[in-house]
């Protein structure tokens, strides 16, 4: 058994198989909360014999362990341990047996080694301060452990079991590790401020408060939660957290964390200054609230099930492209740059309300019965990969959206401000409304390969770098109100032409005023058929809402593509040339009437020259054409023409009805209701 000589008033010596360590416990001028149990003074200050008596108490578990206020190197706290009565496991595994411990404002100058120990009493750290790191690895706390106000180096805590954890409004300059331990009773770390926190793998049957916590500090620090289990909920509010935190593993063989109560971020921080790594991943969740919460950097949410509400409103997530902190550079390879969701599923409706992100948001490979919905948001970067839920609805600011196999079983709407669409592989069985959230500009599609366009309905947008011949069902798609897209070079009609077409003209035809509107991203260019059938879905897309007027420029497209596919010089190729040059295929008035009015004034001057037997002023010349074309018989000129004048006058009676007969046919196309 150990041995306490007591024979000196101010040192205290123990005695451990040979080896002994001395010091002072007046650790400052009147020893304030080291009262020895049953007196009003320190220990220091009572007769040897009663501090004799009171010390084999504590030996024999009577008393507690009373070192509040004092000074206590690491030799001198092994000192006390090796005091202690110990539980044996085998000769080579010993296990200090500590009473009830109060170390109330005590000061410890060095490390702590206090490994394997069995802590049978209250442990009471509050308000006391460990220049370095305190050991307390492997130890088993069957009482509540309270280190409130402490200022602590580090904490080595991983493969401990406790019953209550406290770690109340305590500073942590370096590491906190709680990782494979086990709590048992309750575990609150709220309003400390620590380096890093590591709980991988641990295992709490109680709630864990980290209310007001904060972790890390600028670029650096560690918060990893991945594969623990709480039993309970997760109390983030108006935490911090550091650039590199980890609430799951992004890889597949880690064992997932569970929360079976609700996580709360509210008002929350990840990151900092627009730098962070954050990662929610192999998560099996009941409910979480992330409402007022601020995300920096890359986030990710990875193959997480979330059986009850998700509340994200609020959210603001700020993203510096010139990321350069060394705990973000070491996982680029495998992150996200912006905040994304992947592989996870709702069992309830998403709702993401006014967030405010300076990168990209992707939801990707998400999938709900229930509706998803994006209100009042401002968000640089908005991609949906593999969606497939109810409805989606789109409310806000977005410089991008990028919408990519998704599919939508009960339509939705999208209503942006300025913002380019990329739309691939999309289909929606009920309509889904792309529309302006203002008259102030117009959203542009840029793509729309392989989206089947039945049940899309775009109004207000601009189509000129749209590649509409790429999408599928283009006769099925409804295109509303002022739409934007390109118009020929100068010196031709003017109508709506495709991006294809362009490109198309600008490589075939080689048109140097087609080449000016060209783009380089056409690739590849379509052919004049593919560009007919395209022009002609469209068209018979506003011949069923019956808007013929809208439909006019896409007739217009496709017979000029169809007449670009003819072979030179076959019959259909003459045909549909003649009548481009003469109607504008039966939608150019102004074309007929001018050639009538060439005819009329050609045909008046020949007749005027060669037609009369008894010439006449050019005017009655004129005059009488124009009678003859409308078939009112002018009986003196008609009895004094030639045979000349006779043929001039059969080609008139052909020629006149029939441009007339184009120009109101193509007046009616523009006017029709």
């Amino acid at each position: 058994m150990d041995i306490i000589d007591m024979q000196h008033e101010h040192k205290v010596k123990y005695f451990n198989g040979g080896g002994s360590s001395s010091w002072d416990f007046c650790g400052y001028a009147g020893c304030p909360g080291a009262k020895v149990p049953g007196h009003d003074l320190c220990y220091l200050h009572l007769p040897a014999e009663q501090r004799r008596d009171y010390l084999h108490a504590v030996h024999k578990q009577k008393y507690p362990l009373e070192l509040s206020g004092l000074t206590i190197t690491g030799p001198e706290f092994s000192a006390i341990m090796a005091a202690m009565p110990v539980k044996e496991k085998s000769p080579y595994e010993r296990f200090p047996i500590m009473p009830h411990t109060s170390c109330r404002g005590t000061l410890f100058p060095d490390k702590i080694n206090a490994h394997q120990v069995i802590w049978n009493g209250h442990v009471d750290f509050t308000n006391a301060q460990f220049a370095e790191e305190l050991l307390i690895q492997d130890g088993t706390f069957n009482e509540l452990v309270d280190f409130s106000g402490a200022k602590l180096a580090s904490i080595n805590a991983s493969h401990c079991k406790f019953k209550d954890l406290k770690i109340e409004m305590s500073t942590i300059e370096g590491s906190f590790n709680l990782s494979t331990s086990e709590i048992s009773s309750s575990c609150s770390i709220a309003g400390s401020k620590m380096g890093s926190l590591y709980m991988r793998s641990a295992v709490l049957k109680c709630p864990l408060n980290l209310q007001g916590a904060t972790t890390g500090s600028g670029a650096s620090g560690h918060f990893d939660l991945t594969s623990a289990k709480i039993t309970g909920g997760l109390n983030c509010i108006d935490a911090r957290f550091p650039v590199s935190t980890a609430f799951g593993s992004p890889y597949r063989e880690s064992e997932p964390s569970e929360v079976t109560g609700l996580i709360d971020f509210r008002g929350a921080t990840f990151g900092d200054q627009g730098k962070g790594r954050c990662v929610f991943a192999h998560m099996e969740l009941k409910s979480a609230d992330f409402s007022d919460s601020i995300f920096h950097g890359r986030v990710t949410f990875s193959n997480i099930t979330m059986t009850g509400r998700c509340e994200l409103q609020n959210i603001r997530h700020e993203y510096d492209l010139n990321q350069d902190s060394q705990s973000v550079k070491q996982f680029k390879p495998t992150l996200f740059d912006g905040f994304q969701f992947k592989n996870v599923s709702f069992d309830e409706a998403i709702e993401l309300k006014n967030w405010k992100s300076s990168g990209e948001v992707q939801l990707n490979s998400i999938t709900s019965d229930k509706a998803i919905e994006v209100l009042d948001a401002d968000i640089k970067h908005l991609s949906l990969q593999n969606v497939g839920c109810l409805s989606f609805s789109g409310l806000g600011s977005f410089s991008t959206m990028n919408l990519s196999r998704c599919k939508f079983s009960n339509g939705g709407q999208v209503r942006s401000g300025v913002s380019e669409f990329n739309i691939e592989q999309c289909s929606s069985s009920a309509p889904f409304t792309i529309a302006p959230l203002s008259f102030e500009g117009k959203p542009s599609i840029l793509a729309l390969n392989g989206t089947d366009l039945n049940n899309f309905i775009f109004s207000g947008l601009d189509l000129r770098r749209a590649r509409i011949e790429t999408a599928a069902n283009v006769d099925k798609v409804a295109i509303q109100g002022p739409i934007l897209m390109h118009i020929p070079p100068v010196l031709r009609s003017r109508r709506a032409v495709l991006l294809g077409e362009i490109a198309y003209r600008s490589e075939t035809v080689g048109r140097r005023s087609w080449r000016k509107r060209a783009s380089a991203d056409v690739l590849p260019i379509p052919s004049a058929s593919e560009l007919q059938a395209s022009y002609r879905a469209l068209r018979k897309a506003q011949e069923d809402r019956k808007d013929e007027p809208g439909s006019a420029d896409f007739y217009y497209g496709e017979m000029e593509m169809r007449r670009l596919a003819s072979t030179k010089p076959s019959s259909e190729w003459i045909i549909l040339t003649l009548y481009w040059l003469v109607s504008g295929y039966g939608l150019r008035a102004w074309r007929s009437l001018m050639i009538l009015i060439i005819i009329l004034t050609g045909s008046s001057v020949l007749i005027h020259r060669f037609g009369l037997i008894n010439p006449v002023e050019l005017a009655d010349a004129f005059l009488f054409s124009i009678q003859n074309s409308l078939s009112i018989n002018n009986a003196k000129l008609s009895s004094s023409l030639n045979a000349v004048g006779s043929w001039i006058q059969v080609v008139q009676r052909v020629c006149a009805p029939a441009f007339i007969a184009l120009a109101l046919l193509a007046l009616r196309g523009r006017v029709k209701r």
